[in-house]
């Protein structure tokens, strides 16, 4: 619109003054097409949804203010073309365009509230955005610590009483209980581990039991040993006795006066009488 006023005043200028037509059916034909173009762009403008009463009527304003300069503008180019210029001169242009301008300002301000206002709720969004972020960051941070817990708890911890265990059971302690809690694969593993141990210590006490019953069989038989020994002892201390009293029964009978009879007698005695008669005669 400012650039079709500008041509026509131009165009008016040089009808004014004289100058060749050629020049100033240029600027009319400028005029002319901006005029158009202004009528398509103002339409555009208006086909924009109001977003409230205030603008509704700030449209209204406008579109009133836009067909009037633009009616004032098309009826200077009329009488312009034919070469009334004292009417082109006398147009309440100027009226027409300062009621635009001030419809002009006034979607300024408008606009600058719009702007205002989306600004400030973007800078809300960046805030909530941002609250959500942070909140989303504690969360994770407290699923994350649960989640570790969860997992210390319910794997690391087990895993490290089941290896004490087996120190345990390596160490030689089968009596350390072995509790079993739970329905998951670590309660499986302590279950099996329980099992093992009871194993082991029904192995042990049966090689225990086998062992004990070795040391008494042992014993038995070095005190079998010990009687065998003690018992043969004495009977060679018996034999021996028997044998000094034989010695000493045959010095006697060779001291001793024998008649022949007797001699003959002794001798024809069984060996087995002789012995018991020698073992009679010994005090």
């Amino acid at each position: 619109m400012l650039q079709a006023s500008t041509a026509l005043n131009k165009a008016g200028t040089l009808t004014a003054l004289s100058y060749p037509t050629d020049d100033i059916k240029t600027l009319m034909t400028t005029a002319r097409a901006s005029l158009t173009q202004s009528t398509t762009l103002f339409k555009s403008f208006m086909a924009m949804t109001a977003g409230n009463e205030h603008v509704r009527a700030l449209q209204k304003e406008t579109e009133k203010s836009f067909a009037r300069w633009h009616n004032d503008l098309e009826h200077q180019a009329t009488w312009l073309e034919s070469n009334q210029l004292s009417d082109f001169l006398t147009a309440p242009v100027q009226g027409s365009q300062n009621a635009f301008d001030v419809n002009f300002e006034a979607w300024q301000l408008e606009i600058n509230h719009v702007l205002e206002a989306a600004s400030a709720q973007s800078q809300r969004n960046y805030q909530i955005s941002a609250l959500v972020f942070i909140s989303m960051i504690i969360v994770a941070a407290i699923y994350i610590s649960s989640a570790l817990w969860w997992t210390r708890k319910m794997i690391v911890q087990p895993l490290a009483i089941i290896g004490s265990h087996f120190d345990s059971i390596a160490a030689g302690n089968l009596a350390r209980p072995i509790a079993v809690y739970g329905r998951n694969e670590i309660t499986a593993i302590f279950a099996s581990l329980k099992t093992m141990q009871q194993a082991l210590r029904g192995t042990v006490s049966d090689v225990r039991k086998g062992s004990q019953e070795m040391h008494i069989g042992i014993a038995e038989i070095v005190a079998g040993n010990n009687d065998l020994s003690s018992r043969t002892e004495q009977q060679a201390a018996s034999l021996a006795q028997t044998a000094a009293s034989m010695e000493q029964l045959t010095a006697t009978v060779g001291q001793t006066p024998i008649t022949h009879d007797r001699r003959r007698n002794w001798q024809k005695m069984p060996r087995q009488r002789r012995r018991r008669a020698v073992f009679r005669s010994v005090p």
